[in-house]
């Protein structure tokens, strides 16, 4: 059907489903004969942000009467662009990998966006929308990628102007996938290790220097 559907989970109340939304827009969200992860954040107003992770498509979602707007006009997005989404209040931030080694940042205020550009270049950064790239800590923003070896992440105050790499895990290099959580002023980073076919995790402690646990 070529659509998007979002639906919510009142775990208060006996984990209760809602009745779904369902779009109804002309374009391309899915694209044939592939994976298409769908990339969600929600604003502290309840505005619901959905992005194809392999696709220049971005909606916005008004859930209590499920009106879908299309909003990827003005988000800087082009084809072949990988991005994920998080919210600060009611801002949408999006971050995407630009081109094959350029990471770029737009912001979304409810009504239009504001790109607010910034590069981030690694000559080996690798995509891999599904999984969550980036989180706002401490005052920061912490972008995370990888680059077919190791797990990594860079550090900026502004969006704009990024630090030096820090990379992870550095007893090995063989790390990829990278996923992160935000916990307070913890940062839980989740990787795959192919060597041994595990799962690994560690801790970035955002008010203590970075530390790692």
């Amino acid at each position: 059907s070529n659509e998007v559907e979002v639906n919510t989970i009142n775990t208060a109340s006996a984990d209760a489903l809602a009745t779904k939304c369902t779009s109804n827009l002309s374009g391309d969200f899915y694209e044939s004969g592939s994976a298409n992860p769908v990339s969600i954040a929600v604003a502290d107003n309840g505005t619901v942000y959905l992005a194809n992770s392999y696709q220049p498509y971005v909606l916005k979602l008004v859930f209590s009467g499920c009106a879908f707007t299309d909003i990827t006009t003005g988000s800087g997005l082009t084809t072949s662009d990988y991005q994920t989404l998080t919210t600060i209040a009611n801002n949408l931030h999006l971050v995407f990998q630009q081109g094959s080694n350029t990471l770029a940042h737009s912001v979304y205020n409810g009504t239009s966006w504001t790109t607010v550009g910034g590069q981030m270049t690694e000559t080996e950064a690798q995509h891999g929308g599904h999984e969550r790239k980036v989180v706002y800590a401490s005052g920061n923003w912490y972008a995370f990628y990888e680059d077919a070896t190791d797990v990594w992440y860079k550090k900026s105050a502004d969006g704009i102007t990024w630090g030096s790499a820090v990379d992870i895990d550095t007893t090995d290099a063989d790390n990829y996938n990278p996923s992160v959580w935000l916990e307070g002023t913890t940062i839980y980073v989740a990787w795959y290790d192919p060597s041994s076919n595990e799962v690994e995790v560690n801790t970035i402690n955002t008010a203590s220097a970075d530390a790692l646990a």
